[in-house]
């Protein structure tokens, strides 16, 4: 899905909250950054933001600082994946 394709978010969004429903699930967990820019396709189906924040750390290990400074634009589009993360 490219960006702008915000109709195919909002049907995807959709039939998902229409099968969860049917299915009788009560509650769904997702991580999505503050300024994702299909954040309104979710709020338009009634998943609502919870309570929970989630700090993410980033740190260099093999790679030169400076190349890293993307990370400092909060309008960055930065493709992130939970399991890119050590959470529990």
């Amino acid at each position: 899905m490219a960006p702008g394709e915000d109709g195919v978010a909002a049907l995807l969004v959709q039939t998902a909250t229409e099968r969860l429903t049917k299915d009788a699930v009560r509650s769904v967990r997702c991580w999505l950054p503050r300024h994702h820019p299909y954040r309104h396709a979710l709020l338009a189906n009634g998943i609502v933001p919870g309570e929970r924040r989630v700090a993410l750390l980033y740190v260099p290990l093999r790679l030169d600082p400076g190349r890293l400074s993307l990370f400092e634009d909060p309008a960055a589009r930065i493709h992130f994946m939970a399991g890119d993360a050590d959470v529990v």
